[in-house]
């Protein structure tokens, strides 16, 4: 199951500091804006594709999203929906930090 689909809203919006709730590592700040420069640059919503990642991954059965405002679901269902393409999911794969700084790494 997967509830933290946008990192403490890392994924959501630039220049957050906060991944899982706790203080992010720098490794994670950075694979974030990286991430997000990726997006802005293939006209990819980070936070959408976010969700789909959650989706597409094998390992994760539910994915769970939550809003304040329940009209934004419809929103999120068509945006979802939406192909994101592939040298998108590629090219966001190599930005991604190290599985050791990850929340769920072995300590």
């Amino acid at each position: 199951m997967n509830a933290g689909i946008l990192g403490s809203g890392m994924l959501e919006s630039r220049g957050g500091e906060r991944y899982g709730y706790r203080p992010a590592r720098p490794e994670v700040r950075e694979a974030a804006q990286r991430l997000h420069d990726l997006a802005d640059e293939s006209g990819v919503d980070l936070p959408t594709a976010a969700v789909v990642a959650s989706l597409r991954d094998p390992r994760i059965d539910a994915t769970l999203v939550g809003s304040t405002n329940p009209a934004r679901f419809d929103a999120m269902l068509t945006a979802i929906a939406a192909p994101i393409p592939d040298e998108f999911w590629e090219r966001a794969a190599a930005l991604l930090p190290e599985p050791s700084v990850w929340l769920d790494a072995e300590r």
